[in-house]
């Protein structure tokens, strides 16, 4: 028994989670975390391998150095970005194929961007092959079908324009050499080709016994009288093309519309196969949510912090002192996390802080608790002020881990096993994310991304449902 989750309930599961945070009903934070080393930064075989287990997101959760919360008019829809080239092949737009949206060898999928702005295409002669010319964006309107094929045989609609892309304000994030956004459409919007037959498709190349015959009749709901001619290689030979007026004034309010067999002349023995390809509802670029394959939803996010020199700073305490660790190995995307303030900004501290007397901890290195042989990993020493930041994770050490209370301790080196001495640790302030909490929807494990304080962080999570 066949069976197949199809594309409308891909599409849906990324809406729901856009429509959530744009109602503010739920709320996600990109993390970033682990600036403790892998077993080997450099195999990157030896990475822990994501496998999507409470106790690995725990370990997220508790990797934590920096999060910032996604701004829901920055959540878009995207599709992966295809260039137009010319000299490659593309695939033609089809409803009823959903592999026209992958690639297939050197065959591109059916869609392409031209100067930041988007193209479908929509039909291509039986002689296409790589394109030659390309769309232009100065003349071509908006889901308007061009009147005829290019030289190379190709038709394109242009369905999006560079508006937010690449020109006017605001750019979207999400614009790059890997994905590009699609916006929601205005409601009531059609364009020209709103209602139209666009082309007839014959599918199979081995149908016979099929004659050269007009006035075909398409079935369907649109106006009446819209006829069809079509054209065998030879009497009783196989049908090569079904083509049609597409300027005909009973060209429109079409939904969908299928070819009448029995009007083609010739005795069929091995009958061939159409489809009618009818515009989207409200024509091209009227929704290309619906049309395109929006079924990847992107969250960007800029982390630019200033660091901790100032501790109630509103840009987060994304740590940049000399002497910290700056680089981290995971990425994260968290659902409803809760915090210890009753209105946290948009970035969140993740790092628990305390003041520390006796020896002076080092970046990189352990405060060890000698009864329980738990430990903590220090991320940054403010010496002027006399504090250290630290988080506790399971998976850096595959030993005890717990936070820390006031009391002696032991430093160590960032071995594990020099130690430094003995350090008091006093006055321990909470950070704003309360550890373990929110739904870990999405994690990445990577090589090491080393930084300095006068970088951002731009993030881009993008999620394929």
């Amino acid at each position: 028994m066949a069976a197949i989750i199809t594309e409308k309930f891909r599409k849906n599961n990324a809406k729901a989670i856009y429509d959530e945070i744009q109602s503010d009903s739920q709320v996600y934070y990109v993390g970033l975390g682990k600036n403790d080393p892998w077993v080997d930064d450099g195999n990157s075989l030896l990475y822990d391998v994501p496998v999507g287990s409470s106790y690995q997101a725990t370990d997220v959760q508790l990797n934590l150095i920096a999060m910032k919360k996604v701004l829901k008019n920055e959540v878009q829809f995207v599709i992966p970005r295809v260039d137009f080239s010319v000299g490659k092949a593309y695939k033609v737009w089809d409803p009823g194929d959903s592999n026209c949206w992958y690639a297939t060898g050197a065959l591109l999928p059916a869609y392409a961007v031209v100067s930041g702005h988007l193209y479908l295409c929509v039909e291509k002669g039986s002689s296409a092959g790589n394109t030659s010319v390309t769309p232009d964006p100065a003349v071509d309107v908006i889901g308007t079908r061009t009147s005829g094929l290019q030289e190379d045989n190709y038709r394109w609609v242009r369905v999006q324009s560079n508006v937010n892309i690449t020109t006017g304000s605001p750019v979207s994030p999400l614009f790059s050499s890997k994905w590009y956004p699609i916006f929601k459409p205005t409601p009531g919007t059609t364009t020209a080709t709103n209602g139209k037959i666009i082309r007839i498709a014959v599918l199979n190349t081995n149908s016979a016994g099929y004659t050269t015959t007009n006035s075909v009749v398409i079935h369907g709901d649109g106006n009446a009288g819209l006829t069809a001619t079509a054209t065998a290689s030879g009497t009783g030979s196989p049908l090569t093309s079904i083509t049609f007026d597409y300027t005909s004034g009973n060209n429109a309010n079409y939904t969908f519309a299928n070819i009448l067999d029995s009007s083609i002349a010739g005795t069929h023995t091995v009958k061939a196969q159409t489809r009618v390809i009818v515009a989207p509802k409200g024509g091209f670029g009227a929704d290309n949510l619906a049309v395109f394959p929006t079924w990847f939803l992107g969250f960007p996010c800029t982390f630019n912090g200033t660091g901790l020199s100032d501790e109630s700073d509103s840009q987060g305490w994304f740590i940049n002192g000399e002497g910290s660790l700056t680089d981290y190995r995971q990425i994260s995307l968290i659902r409803n996390p809760t915090f210890t303030r009753a209105t946290p900004g948009n970035h969140i501290t993740t790092l628990s802080r305390a003041t520390y007397s006796g020896v002076t901890p080092v970046a990189g290195g352990f405060i060890v608790n000698g009864t329980t042989g738990a430990r903590v990993y220090v991320d940054y020493v403010n010496t002027a002020g006399l504090k250290v930041y630290y988080h506790f994770s399971y998976s850096s050490y595959s030993l005890t881990c717990e936070e820390l209370t006031a009391g002696t301790y032991t430093a160590y080196q960032p071995d594990g096993t020099t130690s430094i001495g003995s350090i008091t640790i006093s006055n321990i302030v909470a950070p704003e994310y309360s550890k373990g909490s929110g739904d870990v929807i999405f994690y990445e494990n990577r090589a090491p991304i080393v930084r300095n304080s006068a970088q951002a962080e731009d993030i881009k999570v993008v999620i394929q449902f």
